[in-house]
C-alpha cells in the first residue's frame, strides 16, 4: 500500500488535472446536495473552508447559509491548530497560512454547540475517513469541538481504503459528484 504522503501527492496531482468546468460543475452538483440536506436545514451554524486551489468550490453554501439566517465560520491556522472564526463575507478575510483565505484578527471566534462542517481533503473512504494534508488540523479540531461533520470531495477522490491510524477523525458523512 501507498504511504500517505505518495497517496496525497498523487491524488493532488490527479486532482489538478481535472477540467475546470469539470469541477465547477461538480462542485455546484456537492452544493446543491448540502443545501437540500436535512443536517442543513436543521443547522444554525455553517463552518466551511475557503476553497484553495483545485478543491470543492464551498462558498455557494457559505452564501446561501447567510442568506438563510445562519451564522458562517471558516477556519484561521493558530500557530499548531486551526479555529473557526465567523464571517459576513470576503471582506473579512485575508491572506493567511500558505496563501489561504482566512478570517482577519479582528473577527470573533466560532463557538456554536453541533455546528454542521464541512471538510476539504485529498482523499476520502465512504466509510467517513478523510485523509488531510498533512498537518492534523482538522483532526485536533474535530477530536475536541462536537460537530455533525462532512467532507466533501470529488468522486476521483473517493478511495477503497486510505492509510489511518489512531488520531485520524471519522466524518459523519462524506459528498461527492
Amino acid at each position: 500500500m501507498e504511504t500517505k504522503k505518495e497517496m496525497r501527492k498523487r491524488i493532488i496531482e490527479m486532482r489538478s488535472r481535472l477540467p475546470e468546468q469539470y469541477r465547477a460543475l461538480k462542485s455546484r452538483q456537492i452544493c446543491s446536495s448540502i443545501l437540500s440536506s436535512e443536517i442543513y436545514r436543521d443547522s444554525g451554524s455553517v463552518y466551511g473552508y475557503v476553497p484553495f486551489h483545485d478543491e470543492v468550490d464551498i462558498w455557494p453554501v457559505l452564501m446561501n447559509a447567510l442568506k438563510d439566517g445562519k451564522k458562517i465560520a471558516v477556519p484561521r491556522i493558530c500557530g499548531d491548530d486551526m479555529e473557526f472564526f465567523y464571517i459576513s463575507g470576503q471582506e473579512d478575510l485575508e491572506d493567511g497560512f500558505k496563501g489561504i483565505r482566512e478570517p482577519k484578527s479582528c473577527t470573533e471566534k466560532a463557538e456554536a454547540k453541533m455546528p454542521l462542517i464541512i471538510a476539504p481533503g485529498v482523499a476520502f473512504t465512504k466509510e467517513g475517513f478523510r485523509m488531510g494534508y498533512g498537518k492534523g488540523f482538522y483532526d485536533k479540531y474535530l477530536s475536541t469541538h462536537p460537530a455533525y461533520a462532512y467532507g466533501v470531495c470529488f468522486e476521483e477522490q473517493i478511495m477503497p481504503e486510505i492509510p489511518v491510524n489512531e488520531r485520524d477523525y471519522r466524518l459523519n458523512g462524506i459528498i461527492w459528484a
